[in-house]
């Protein structure tokens, strides 16, 4: 299984996060969230 692609899913309405999606070859998908906080 391998990284086949990478992308950011940013809503307007949620200014601090940012969600990750990441698909495999295999047709995985995953899903991550971020959140920017000054204290980071």
């Amino acid at each position: 299984m391998k990284i086949a692609k990478i992308e950011t899913v940013h809503v307007a309405e949620f200014a601090n996060i940012l969600f990750v999606r990441i698909h495999t070859d295999s047709g995985l998908i995953g899903l991550g969230e971020t959140y920017y906080t000054p204290d980071a």
